[in-house]
């Protein structure tokens, strides 16, 4: 048996013969520790303890791509087949799956467990507005957390109790603002503030469709968090026409090293 801690609660458990587990998938950009994404990690069957964006992340990702078979409460099951995962068991508490290689069980536990209601509201440590867009920070969580950004282009401090809402945030100056909390260091993420409302993300082929795009002459430009290319040698101009051009877009980023776990903190093993 190989057991591979990914950081976070995410370990990856091989038999030799075969058969990979992966519990709780939450792996690079999304963890800030870990080594290897969705892309590089191959299961077989994946376990999810509960619903939280720091056990779960990538549990949609990986299955999609390697047809690995899910185990959780039947909450979790049934929207993961929402996301076209085909090969889902709900056990729910007290229940086992049984498989050739061994079992799965689900043992409660005293935690909370929350799900994304939206596809506005995705697993991802990055994330991008228009000028002007005003921003919640719901803590829908059983725990305290404390929201905050230093970036010059937009600082607020938002403390939060749990199960509480502050009010939203306006984001009126284009740019990247950090987001943090100053109460669980793990939990990370990064905003872009376009000046227009034409942007869009790559999907995980690095492929992407701009829709909305305004008359006459624009200026496009690709855009990451880890990028060392010059904003100027990523944009490029363009007339709209009856067809839609292609763009293909080449940055230079920097790899990301990981982050060596806080004492006593979650991501410690």
């Amino acid at each position: 048996m190989e057991i591979k801690f990914h950081g976070q609660s995410c370990f990856e458990l091989s038999d030799g013969n075969g058969t990979t587990l992966l519990v709780d998938p939450f792996l690079k950009p999304n963890n800030p520790v870990a080594v290897h994404t969705a892309e590089e990690v191959d299961a077989t069957h994946i376990a999810i303890t509960h619903g939280h964006a720091d056990h779960m992340a990538d549990a949609v990702p990986v299955a999609q791509r390697t047809g690995a078979h899910c185990v959780s409460v039947v909450e979790i099951a049934e929207w993961l087949k929402t996301r076209g995962v085909e090969a889902v068991s709900d056990p729910d508490l007290g229940g086992t799956v049984s498989f050739d290689w061994g079992w799965i069980k689900l043992v409660p536990a005293w935690h909370t467990s929350t799900l994304p209601g939206s596809e506005e509201a995705p697993f991802s440590a990055e994330f991008g507005v228009a000028v002007g867009t005003a921003v919640s920070f719901p803590n829908r969580d059983q725990i305290h957390h404390h929201v905050y950004s230093f970036s010059r282009v937009k600082s607020f401090d938002l403390p939060l109790s749990k199960g509480t809402e502050a009010a939203p945030v306006l984001f009126d100056t284009p740019g990247v603002v950090k987001v943090g909390c100053n109460i669980h260091d793990w939990m990370m993420g990064v905003i872009l503030v376009t000046p227009t409302a034409a942007f869009t993300t790559t999907d995980d082929g690095g492929a992407f469709t701009l829709r909305d795009v305004p008359d006459g002459d624009v200026t496009i430009a690709a855009w990451h968090e880890a990028s060392e290319t010059p904003l100027d040698d990523a944009t490029q101009r363009l007339t709209p026409g009856t067809s839609a051009p292609e763009l293909t877009f080449t940055l230079a980023v920097r790899p990301e090293k990981a982050r060596p776990a806080t004492h006593g903190g979650r991501g410690t093993p």
